[in-house]
């Protein structure tokens, strides 16, 4: 088989964009953990999250998926869509560049990508329906911001995510009186 790749150079990075496949799997989570890491400071996927996602019926990988890979073979970014839905209007978009080659076009590249990608989307959707994606960041993350910014992307909502280390169990919750907690059932 033979496979067409799509090669950039930016500022003397060439990388090619292909699609990802299962062999890329330890690879692209490293990539996506190095990234998690310098953003937030902790890792948020593992292998067999990662690789059973990618073998979902419903998502293939040859059409939803691109990494941006350098001639030595490392990859330095990936773009995933989930456009699965049978009237897929609001789809999924989902990327990680390494936190080295930021700046450098990769993310642009790959949202360049995405966005042909989804025009086969449109084909399926009908003609009085808008089709939309979604992305997200972290907020912190000031080039992810600005490149969704450049591309006239909206912020629309915020998650939060909190988190406690305690040094034993907590007291007991005291509750006011008259309020008693049940299971639902």
């Amino acid at each position: 088989m033979t496979l067409t790749l799509e090669s950039t150079a930016i500022d003397q990075v060439t990388f090619a964009l292909r699609p990802a496949t299962m062999a890329d799997l330890e690879q692209a989570v490293a990539l996506f953990n190095k990234s998690s890491i310098q953003q937030i400071g902790r890792p948020i996927l593992s292998v067999q999250e990662v690789g059973e996602e990618w073998a979902m019926d419903k998502f293939d990988l040859d059409k939803s998926t691109r990494v941006a890979e350098l001639p030595d073979g490392r990859l330095v970014g990936y773009i995933e869509v989930w456009d699965t839905q049978p009237l897929p209007v609001n789809n999924w978009v989902w990327a990680r560049v390494d936190p080295d080659f930021e700046g450098l076009g990769i993310g642009t590249s790959l949202m360049d990508w995405v966005e042909r990608r989804l025009e086969s989307t449109v084909a399926r959707v009908p003609e009085d329906l808008r089709v939309t994606y979604r992305s997200g960041a972290y907020s912190s993350h000031t080039p992810s911001r600005e490149l969704f910014e450049d591309r006239g992307m909206d912020f629309i909502r915020r998650f939060w995510h909190m988190m406690i280390t305690f040094n034993g169990r907590p007291p007991a919750a005291v509750w006011p009186e008259g309020v008693q907690i049940t299971t639902a059932v």
